[in-house]
């Protein structure tokens, strides 16, 4: 039985780097299909367009950008999948996360109860499955499968705080805090950022218990910092906002939409 997530739009930008990123995106996205019935939308950004993710999977709502920068400004694009999103809550969603229904119906109904504003069906432990498990998981994609074999997949970053891969959050407030910081600009801290700007807000965070699942994937230069400048940046930004105060980040919101 599929569970009712129509009041819910999962946004997932990507750029197919590999086949590895091409095929964890198709089982991703059946993971979807096949345990909820609601909205999903694709944005690529690439070179040129093969069609390759139009065919695979015409359940999706699926727009293709041409892009010849070799860095994906991830942060960009995924304020660009915002627009024209009509349903009151939205997941931001990377291509290669699986999650166990129960825990992403735990989350989504933090939402619905009004009982927080920001919402991730993890615990901040994201499991890395190794090729190994990704290979056995593509042939069948069980969630049994991952489940009886954590003791055999690796802590991703070796943290367990983490706040990407997964969340859902209200549209509407994610617009007003300023959605994703496109100074960011390649792989980065943008995920630790978002979550420290909601909570100086006040934003309402909760956690579901559990862990989330990331296929492995060969990791190219949009899967690390792409330079020493952009690591210094990227963490000279954060630590410029945790000391920033609530109403100054509300001021410099109020200026960004007057620009």
């Amino acid at each position: 039985m599929k569970h009712d997530l129509m009041d819910m739009t999962f946004l997932i930008p990507v750029r197919t780097d590999s086949m590895y990123r091409l095929e964890n995106l198709l089982l991703t996205v059946n993971f979807l299909s096949r345990n909820f019935k609601t909205n999903i939308k694709i944005l690529e950004a690439d070179r040129y367009c093969n069609n390759l993710i139009k065919e695979l999977l015409p359940q999706v709502e699926y727009t293709f950008i041409e892009d010849r920068d070799l860095v994906f400004h991830r942060t960009k694009y995924q304020n660009l999948l915002v627009q024209n999103v009509t349903t009151p809550y939205i997941a931001i969603w990377e291509a290669e996360i699986i999650i166990p229904p129960s825990q992403v119906l735990d989350a989504i109904s933090q939402l619905r109860n009004d009982s927080a504003d920001v919402s991730f069906p993890y615990d901040g432990k994201a499991l890395d499955t190794t090729f190994l498990l990704r290979e056995y998981y593509a042939k069948t994609p069980s969630i049994d499968l991952l489940n009886r074999n954590k003791n055999k997949m690796t802590v991703l970053y070796d943290r367990e705080d983490l706040v990407g891969g997964a969340l859902f959050i209200k549209r509407d407030m994610y617009i007003q805090s300023g959605m994703d910081d496109e100074r960011y600009y390649g792989w980065g801290n943008e995920d630790f950022e978002r979550v420290l700007r909601w909570k100086i807000l006040k934003y309402r965070i909760y956690r579901a218990t559990g862990c989330l699942y990331h296929l492995s994937h060969s990791r190219g230069d949009n899967s690390r910092y792409i330079s020493r400048y952009s690591k210094d940046k990227s963490l000279g930004m954060m630590c410029s906002l945790n000391f920033s105060s609530k109403q100054e980040i509300e001021n410099s919101l109020l200026v960004s939409k007057k620009l």
